[in-house]
């Protein structure tokens, strides 16, 4: 099905064979259908296709730019990578989730759609801008967010959301559906929005959330109910605390023991 569909649009570069090539300048769309395709020094005037043919294995950008959508629907959970590569609109929708792509160099990528599971991930050695804002589907996926990244969001709706993990910084946070957000190794998120249909979202793991709104009912943070409106700055994981005199939650001590009275000498008459 897949193929009849490329056969219908206009395809100026079909890459069958595994191995190192160059375009140069594509007036068109270009398929990589064959896993360990190195495409480098080239330029797409309109989409690039990743395909299923891919499989679970590996394709590398390299000096590429591609001035339409890059369609990402192969590659394995180690497979594509993106290396001084300039990308418009990216969408992933890899049949079975599992595909990381990696940006590296001076990599810099457009919105994100996510249609599946997927990693995203920014290598220590990226200079670019690496990826923009992140669009998650409302269908549940197992996503993984690895680097810094300006805001990330998912649409509203109640069917129950994503699996999403983050390692990294995030500015700004929209869930609009019901997800398992874990903060990786003291991840940072500075705004968390949580809208109405995104009831019953639970927040676990090492890291803190700057300011949070939220506007759904049964949300937990550490295990923990949250209140609806605004949050200050929330620190994972959440200590353990019991109510003080006050009413607001304090840390738990424990009590000293009390030393035993020592008797006052008695004066002896001389």
């Amino acid at each position: 099905a897949e193929l009849a569909q490329l056969a219908d649009r206009m395809v100026s570069g079909l890459l069958l064979k595994s191995g190192e090539i160059s375009l140069g300048t594509v007036k068109g769309n270009v398929v990589i259908n064959r896993a360990d395709v190195i495409l480098k020094d080239t330029v797409i005037q309109g989409n690039l296709y990743l395909t299923e043919g891919i499989a679970e294995g590996n394709a590398k950008l390299e000096g590429v730019k591609v001035t339409g959508t890059t369609f990402v629907r192969g590659g394995g959970e180690q497979s594509i990578g993106l290396h001084h590569t300039s990308l418009g609109l990216l969408q992933v929708a890899k049949p079975n989730g599992k595909v990381r792509i990696y940006a590296s160099g001076s990599t810099a990528v457009g919105t994100v759609q996510l249609l599946s599971g997927s990693i995203l991930e920014e290598s220590s050695d990226l200079t670019g801008a690496g990826f923009g804002d992140v669009e998650m589907d409302v269908v549940p996926h197992n996503i993984s967010l690895r680097g810094t990244f300006g805001a990330v969001r998912s649409a509203d709706s109640a069917v129950s959301g994503s699996l999403l993990r983050i390692l990294g910084t995030v500015g700004s946070l929209t869930l609009g559906s019901p997800t398992h957000l874990t903060l990786e190794n003291n991840s940072q998120v500075a705004a968390l929005i949580l809208s109405a249909s995104a009831g019953a979202t639970a927040i676990q793991g090492s890291g803190s959330v700057t300011t949070i709104d939220n506007k759904a009912d049964g949300v937990t943070i550490g295990g923990v109910a949250m209140k609806k409106g605004n949050t200050g700055k929330t620190t994972l994981p959440i200590a353990s605390s019991a109510p003080s005199s006050s009413g607001n939650v304090g840390p738990i001590t424990t009590p000293s023991a009390t030393p035993e009275a020592t008797a006052a000498p008695t004066a002896t008459a001389t």
